[in-house]
């Protein structure tokens, strides 16, 4: 079954399409958001061609982490993608997760079958509509909040573990804004802890990812504070509701998510290919 094959800044103009299509045909459906695919693109631009395939309504995505690989089966008929990755990601040689919903017994079969095994990561997605963005937090007086769009003539705060790169990735997505890439800093600029809010203007979803708070700033509220500022643009920028995921055990981002309003909607887990 021949498809298109998308490179670099058309592979992301590729997914980000799929993505809004079937989020605004199935608001309940799939995994994932346009969103999560541009964060991941700080990563991996796709410069083989191998690694995704794109029908109409359908896609094969294989991101390089380092030492493993995500496969992703988008849009309809996940199931039947699968067998058409399987020469790919057997080439690769290297372990190989694929995240899927508790819920999609076919796919869920499906991948047992293709020798992919269940491991113990569960992660929970959350959603809150925009009518629950909860009211603003006060900062403590040695913390400030400010956006990347306030930041610009320094280096990125995310730099540290995303890479030199990171700034220049995210003005290359389409739904990224600066606004919304808040970081808190401490008295002498040291960085707190930061959280990106992606307000998707097709689908009207706002996705949270990444949300951080440094371990010696952590247990002072800085986590509610930016996530109520974050939710409110995301509400102010016209989203209808917001995600967020956390990973089962994660207590703290359980915490933090549910007490500012998110309610739990689907599970998924991460199944793994060892080769």
């Amino acid at each position: 079954m021949e498809g298109w094959r998308p490179t670099g800044l058309d592979y992301l103009a590729a997914v980000t399409d799929l993505l809004q299509r079937e989020r605004v045909v199935g608001p309940a459906s799939g995994v994932w958001e346009a969103a999560d695919f541009q964060w991941w693109w700080r990563k991996d631009q796709h410069h083989d061609p191998r690694n995704q395939v794109f029908w109409d309504d359908a896609s094969i995505v294989i991101t390089h982490w380092g030492d493993y690989f995500g496969c992703e089966l988008l849009g309809r008929r996940k199931g039947q993608l699968l067998p058409l990755a399987m020469p790919r990601l057997r080439e690769l040689g290297l372990p190989t997760e694929m995240v899927i919903r508790d819920d999609d017994g076919e796919l869920i079969q499906a991948a047992l079958d293709a020798g992919f095994e269940p491991s113990f990561e569960v992660g929970v997605t959350n959603v809150m509509p925009a009518e629950a963005v909860p009211p603003p937090i006060n900062l403590p007086d040695d913390v400030r909040l400010l956006s990347r769009a306030e930041t610009t003539e320094g280096p990125h705060h995310m730099i540290p573990r995303n890479g030199e790169n990171v700034a220049e990735r995210l003005s290359e997505c389409s739904i990224y804004r600066p606004d919304h890439d808040l970081v808190l800093l401490g008295l002498d600029d040291e960085v707190a802890g930061y959280a990106l809010f992606w307000p998707d203007p097709v689908t009207g979803v706002g996705l949270i990812e990444p949300v951080r708070i440094e371990k010696s700033f952590q247990g002072r509220g800085l986590g509610k504070a930016i996530m109520a500022e974050g939710v409110r643009r995301l509400a102010e920028a016209g989203c209808s509701s917001m995600r967020v995921t956390y990973l089962v055990g994660n207590q703290a981002a359980k915490r933090l998510y549910l007490g500012t309003g998110f309610q739990p909607l689907f599970s998924s887990t991460t199944f793994t290919l060892n080769h």
